[in-house]
């Protein structure tokens, strides 16, 4: 590389690095807590029934995506979302929200006040499905709630009874810099905050590199290694030269002959099989099957003589 390209090349690196990290200062919605999409499916969730699910390891509820959809043919169903207290299942937060009719599972976002945890209170998120439209020519509408893969401490209820699915598929988006969503392992601006550092770090190192005294150090380590490998790949070459006009001096009486007998695998099966069935077959009706394998293999190789 062109002493007169280094500099240049390390500006250009340390103008990307500083855009990039510039870039996570605006505010942004991140995901900073994940169950996972949605892998099945809990219901059907009747009127005056409710799913509760814990929500672990959060620092401020403010957004909830979950999965959900309501009966085809039955018209929107209400359904009443609340933040409970762990202590006294108190709710702390409350929203009413429809769910659209629907073939499918579709996503939504459940936003609430934002709130925050005391330090060891549990937070439960309980979705009920409100009864107000139940007396309109008694619709027996109903909601289904999307699952996760299952996870060790998850806890999904259904009428505060553990279900055998879950937990329930949701995502906690909160807002705020895009080096916030970085820690949080928010994808997008963990890249941009990766591709800031190895910039800035491939702008560092390509400074120090040009320094004379550095620069003079690496081409002597360079050449002082390239001779060092050099001759350590003659010497290799020397010893397996040597190696090889030994063992073609030896006598060939003193070779020593490997022998393979393909018709053991086939017998090793055979007998296997039927030490696991003796109560089934006996010793001499394996006898015709022993007989065929091993003639098989012996006429695929006469044939290839």
């Amino acid at each position: 590389m062109s002493e007169f390209r280094r500099p240049l090349i390390s500006a250009v690196l340390v103008l990307v690095s500083v855009g990039l990290f510039a870039s996570l200062l605006p505010q942004t919605s991140f995901v900073s807590r994940s169950s996972g999409e949605f892998v099945d499916a809990i219901g059907p969730v009747w009127p005056d029934q409710s799913v509760e699910q814990v929500l672990d390891g959060v620092d401020i509820v403010s957004e909830v995506r979950i999965w959900t959809r309501a009966r085809f043919d039955r018209g929107e169903a209400p359904v009443v979302a609340s933040l409970l207290r762990g202590q006294d299942e108190q709710p702390v937060r409350q929203v009413r929200f429809p769910i659209r009719p629907n073939k499918l599972l579709e996503p939504y976002v459940l936003v609430f006040p934002p709130y925050r945890p005391a330090p060891g209170e549990e937070l439960t998120l309980q979705l009920w499905v409100s009864t107000e439209r139940r007396a309109e020519r008694e619709l027996d509408y109903y909601v289904m709630f999307g699952t996760s893969e299952r996870e060790s401490g998850a806890s999904l209820t259904l009428n505060s009874e553990p279900t055998d699915y879950g937990p329930l598929a949701y995502e906690v988006i909160w807002r705020g810099t895009g080096w916030q969503a970085a820690l949080e392992g928010s994808t997008p601006d963990l890249a941009r905050l990766a591709g800031g550092l190895a910039a800035a770090a491939l702008a560092i190192a390509i400074t120090v590199l040009s320094h004379p005294l550095v620069s003079r150090t690496l081409r002597n380590t360079t050449r002082k290694m390239r001779i060092a490998f050099t001759s350590l790949a003659s010497r290799v070459q020397t010893a397996m030269r040597l190696s090889q006009d030994r063992r073609a001096s030896r006598p060939s009486a003193a070779r020593r002959a490997y022998y393979v007998f393909p018709w053991l695998f086939p017998a090793f099966a055979i007998l296997h099989y039927l030490s696991s069935n003796i109560i089934l077959f006996r010793l001499s009706e394996s006898i015709a099957v022993f007989v065929i394998a091993t003639s098989r293999l012996r006429l695929d190789f006469l044939g290839d003589l």
